[in-house]
């Protein structure tokens, strides 16, 4: 009982430590003490049906503590809604802003913590240390570090020493070694090098020349629809040293709509990056990053800018940095002519088939991007697919007047895409309902009667207009429908130079677009502004690879079957669902590959590659120990290696000998059992464990020789399969 309560309490520590590391804001000890309660007390009871007694007593105390409900229907509910969250929220996470994240790391660690003490109990040793294992290391699947080495050896000396507390001394020496062996293959197969791009530093040559006035283009998204004038001469206000990808490079997001326009968020700023709890997991990961390296040539703007969805930056040349958890990071004044800082973006680019199959589950974070009307202080739109959304959205019509004025919008929301089977349908919907060339004109001078708001004017009587028009009359559209977006605001790719590695971005690349969010993937950008900008990835009608057939397939597929009254396709713009080569269109790391690609090949790769380590290393210890044995000059404990050699052999072949068993009954046994005559080995074993001191050390030397002919003669008669299985078995190693 002492023993398992030591172990068990050891096992809670570990877990609580491992898991507790996804959040912000708990205490390992506290949480392992109710680790303790919960799992480690049912394993101290006698007998083994008390014990599972107290399991299935304690399993539900467990999941009631977690999840703080006693219903079943909402502990699940709870459960699949935190699931989820992983999946859709940054890591590490505040534990204090996300309740349900927290109360699954609790139930991970007394769950865990419950199977790791009834294995100890029973004297399962192999078992209590891989649950310990495995519970441990999972969290490492969710947020990589930096120490994952450390991490590792702190796992893996816990479960030695699980396994090295039930075993007795001696055993866990052989554990050690075993354990030492499996770190060492499987650290010489991940160490060998990869194969990495390199890149070179070239010269450039410097021309003088005189330097342009700097601009700025804060005119394009500080929306007022008026009438939009470039100026005549393009002026290079950045250069962006990134890989050739049609991205958009980000300086803010509008994310409130008050009164007929689009106001940048009103989040706070801190002086010190903020994680954006709205950011997949998985845009924590450096390698699915993009990262650019931007210049500011002639702009004067506050922003930074970076592509796709901004992580983080590094501005050393750039004083006064404020960051908004959007992504948005600013300085007081404006940065600077000839400052140079990094920026590293989540770039995501989803299949179709993925984003059609992305379901309407979103945080709560998600409903200040479901606000129609921030002026009157409306609240969030239902969200989308939920169940009588049409009369809801009816009553909140009523109680807010002052809403009938874009009625009109809501209206043609719903005949364009009221009826989408899935998010991504009615974003696609909308997308390539405004790239329509015979409804929609873009013009930097639209026609306005100025009797109705801009954007109703826009969508129902005039359909002409630029970025702001296009941009903005989407993402409210799509909040009507339940949809979370907003309005991104910065310039399109502009113009790649081949030779330097860079773009080049004008003041007439100034651009709005819309940036909608997906559980999975987060915000991505859909461009609904016909000829304006080359959006990266097939899923957007703003991309070259965009196949509005291949589309459509995919939001049939993921609907199960065409919606009623939903039609997707009609008449898109020339170019609109071509499939051309466009250049630069993958770099590593993007994600969204279809099921069965690149990332889940190199998965399958990595788990062989752990697993022919793992092999390896265990037949790797057993020839180390058995060859041990023979490193002494006494015959006699030469013959006793062999009988041992030979015991250890059946054994990983499941054939059980007594371990007082006689070198006669060896002889006996392979005659029986195996139809192999020994009596040559037996003799020799004899004469060299029991024999005259002068006759010994040649009989120990022939019964070495007359063991490998007997084993030559085992591995014979027995298949592959009886082979490989009894090369890798534990038996001979007592943990089986």
């Amino acid at each position: 009982m002492r023993r398992t309560l030591a172990l068990g309490l050891l096992a809670a520590l570990v877990l609580a430590w491992s898991w507790l590391r996804l959040e912000h804001g708990t205490a390992t000890v506290a949480l392992a003490f109710w680790a303790g309660v919960y799992g480690v007390l049912p394993g101290l009871l006698p007998t083994t049906w008390l014990r599972l007694a107290a399991a299935v007593v304690a399993a539900p105390l467990a999941v009631r503590h977690a999840l703080e409900t006693d219903h079943p229907r909402v502990a699940a509910e709870r459960f699949s809604d935190g699931f989820y969250l992983y999946y859709d929220v940054a890591l590490p996470f505040d534990a204090a802003q996300q309740p349900l994240m927290h109360g699954l790391v609790v139930l991970a660690v007394l769950g865990f913590t419950l199977a790791v003490a009834l294995a100890l109990a029973e004297r399962r040793a192999v078992l209590a240390a891989g649950v310990l294992v495995a519970g441990s290391a999972w969290p490492a699947t969710l947020l990589t570090s930096s120490n994952t080495a450390a991490r590792g050896a702190v796992i893996l000396a816990a479960a030695l020493a699980l396994i090295g507390g039930l075993s007795g001394a001696a055993r866990f020496r052989q554990v050690a070694l075993g354990g030492a062996v499996v770190v060492v293959a499987a650290v010489a197969i991940a160490g060998v090098p990869a194969v990495a791009k390199g890149a070179f530093v070239g010269w450039e040559t410097w021309e003088p020349s005189r330097p342009q006035p700097a601009t700025n283009v804060r005119y394009v998204w500080n929306t007022s629809y008026a009438t939009l004038t470039w100026p005549e001469q393009k002026t290079t206000v950045l250069t962006v040293e990134a890989p050739p990808i049609s991205r958009y490079w980000r300086a803010t997001t509008l994310d409130v709509f008050s009164g007929d326009v689009w106001l940048e968020s009103t989040l706070p700023y801190d002086d010190e990056p903020l994680l954006d709890p709205l950011l997949p997991a998985e845009a924590r990961l450096e390698e699915r990053q993009l990262r650019a390296e931007v210049t500011v040539e002639a702009l004067e703007d506050p922003h930074l800018f970076a592509a796709s969805v901004p992580v983080r930056y590094e501005a050393d040349d750039v004083d006064g940095v404020r960051y908004q958890r959007t992504g948005t990071a600013t300085v007081d004044d404006f940065v600077p002519r000839g400052a140079t800082y990094t920026s590293w973006s989540y770039a995501a680019r989803p299949s179709p088939q993925l984003l059609a199959r992305s379901a309407a589950i979103y945080p709560r974070e998600l409903d200040r991007y479901l606000v129609v009307q921030s002026r009157q202080e409306t609240p969030p739109t239902p969200r989308f697919g939920s169940s009588r959304r049409r009369e809801q959205m009816e009553r909140i019509f009523d109680v807010n007047p002052s809403l009938e004025r874009y009625r009109p919008l809501y209206t043609e929301a719903l005949r364009v895409a009221g009826n989408a089977p899935s998010p991504y349908a009615a974003v696609v919907a909308l997308e390539t309902y405004f790239h329509d060339g015979d409804r929609y004109t873009y013009s930097q001078d639209p026609f306005s009667r100025q009797v109705l708001p801009p954007l109703v004017e826009f969508v129902t009587e005039t359909h002409e207009g630029y970025c702001q028009h296009f941009a903005s009359a989407m993402a409210l559209m799509l909040r009507y429908l339940g949809v979370p977006a907003r309005v991104g605001a910065g310039f399109t790719s502009g113009s790649y130079d081949q030779e330097t590695g860079r773009w080049t971005v004008t003041d007439h690349d100034a651009h709005t677009w819309v940036e909608v969010w997906f559980r999975g993937f987060g915000w991505l950008p859909f461009d609904p502004t016909p000829g304006r900008g080359d959006l990266d990835g097939a899923y957007s009608a703003a991309s070259q690879n965009f196949d509005v057939d291949a589309v459509a397939a995919a939001i049939a597929a993921g609907a199960g079957a065409a919606s009623p009254g939903f039609r997707f396709g009609g008449a898109l713009p020339q170019g609109i669902g071509a499939t051309r080569e466009a250049p630069g269109r993958d770099i590593p790391g993007d994600v969204g590959v279809a099921v069965g690609g690149e990332d889940e090949e190199s998965l399958l790769r990595l788990l062989l590659l752990v697993a022919l380590a793992v092999a390896a290393g265990i037949a790797l210890l057993k020839l180390v120990l058995r060859r041990a044995r023979y490193l002494t000059r006494d015959p006699r404990r030469v013959a006793g290696a062999c009988r041992r050699e030979l015991t250890e052999f059946l054994a990983d072949q499941r054939v059980d000998v007594d371990g007082s068993a006689t070198f006669a009954e060896l002889g006996e046994l392979l005659r029986t059992q195996a139809g192999i005559d020994p009596s040559q080995f037996v003799s020799a074993a004899q004469v060299a464990r029991y024999g005259p001191a002068d006759a010994s050390g040649a009989a120990a030397r022939r019964s070495r020789r007359e063991l490998r002919r007997v084993l030559k003669r085992l591995r014979g008669r027995m298949s592959v399969w009886d082979r490989t299985r009894g090369l890798v078995s534990l038996r001979s190693l007592g943990l089986s």
